[in-house]
């Protein structure tokens, strides 16, 4: 007896179908994942920004500042360019000379009364009063005008130290610098009709400051 075959009913197996996970919206058709919009790729703009830098630092006139587009290897439009600045050169003021009439707050062209053996200085009342008796009062406070106080007088082109009395004159009302003004500056500096004579006064020192601003020779 031949022995039974069972015939067994084909097995029904799903049809399964590969799921493809990279698809949609965000892949290409290589399943690669789709960059978006605002993605910076950080090693691209590394390397461009350090052959920026290595260009900057050879001294190169024109430096090439490739416009950077996000998610983009490539420059959208035309390049900007940053050149190196000039330098500006500033000039020095001049030098002041010292004997620029400016730096003394007396300045006199003598005439023949300062010289002629006269034995006095003029200097005109309003000059004294604003420049030399402010000081002489706030020193001195008992100074009495017409007996005078004596002053030390500092010669800068000579470097050399002098006594003078300041007073006022009584007969004009001006003041006058007396004592040793002949001998000390007219006979010892030479002085003349027409040479030019700067005073000021030192307040550090206590003391006048004479100049010969300009030697009529």
């Amino acid at each position: 007896m031949s022995p039974t075959k069972h015939h067994s009913s084909p097995s029904t197996k799903p049809n399964k179908q590969p799921i493809d996970f990279l698809a949609g919206p965000d892949y290409d058709t290589l399943g690669k994942r789709k960059m978006p919009d605002d993605y910076i790729d950080f090693f691209a703009l590394e390397s461009q920004l350090s052959q920026q830098q290595q260009a900057m630092e050879i001294g190169t006139d024109d430096v090439s500042l490739t416009q950077l587009t996000l998610g983009r290897a490539a420059s959208a439009g035309p390049s900007h360019t940053r050149k190196k600045k000039s330098a500006v050169v500033v000039s020095a003021p001049p030098l002041r000379q010292p004997n620029d009439e400016i730096d003394y707050e007396i300045t006199k062209t003598l005439k023949d009364s300062d010289v002629d053996g006269s034995s006095r200085f003029l200097v005109k009342k309003l000059l004294a009063e604003k420049h030399i008796l402010p000081h002489v009062m706030s020193n001195w406070p008992h100074f009495d005008e017409l007996k005078g106080v004596e002053l030390g007088v500092f010669d800068v082109d000579t470097r050399s130290n002098h006594l003078l009395v300041f007073k006022k004159w009584k007969s004009t009302g001006s003041f006058v610098l007396c004592g040793n003004w002949v001998s000390d500056f007219v006979k010892r500096r030479g002085l003349k009709v027409d040479d030019i004579i700067g005073l000021r006064w030192s307040a550090e020192n206590l003391k006048l400051e004479f100049k010969l601003l300009n030697n009529n020779n």
